[in-house]
């Protein structure tokens, strides 16, 4: 569990109470405001159109899928799937991610195997902000 720097206990409201208490109530306000300033970033990338791309994309694609699974257990990876031509041959990927800022997000991407194996040709980055469907207003800003 990482705590907030000692300064910081007496502002949040820790003292008073046992250590214990102290470190789950610091740890769920640290966490809370942790995610809070977190961003989403929508990613749209495009395989090279060579006659190699689509076995280039397969014989990496494990490799992409397991990277996608750790970041989804870390909950920076939000959705994603890949993008098809019409007639059903995979062709691109969209995801989303989420972050704590663009930088994080590019070091992530030094290692994704489509990316270092040379499977998508044309990626692009927008910053993001999934709708909150079915949620009332006072539950989007806490």
């Amino acid at each position: 569990m990482n705590l907030p720097p000692a300064p910081l206990l007496k502002e949040r409201g820790a003292y008073g109470k046992s250590w214990r208490m102290r470190s789950l109530i610091i740890y769920y306000k640290f966490e809370k405001r942790k995610k809070f300033h977190t961003m989403q970033f929508i990613l749209i990338a495009y395989d090279g159109e060579d006659p190699e791309a689509l076995d280039r994309r397969l014989r990496v694609r494990p490799d992409h899928l397991n990277k996608i699974e750790i970041l989804k257990e870390s909950g920076e990876y939000i959705f994603g799937g890949a993008i098809l031509d019409e007639n059903g041959k995979m062709i691109g990927s969209t995801i989303l991610y989420e972050f704590p800022d663009r930088k994080t997000m590019d070091e992530r991407l030094k290692n994704e195997p489509y990316m270092t194996a040379g499977v998508w040709k044309k990626v692009t980055i927008h910053p993001f902000r999934l709708a909150n469907i079915g949620r009332s207003n006072s539950q989007l800003t806490t």
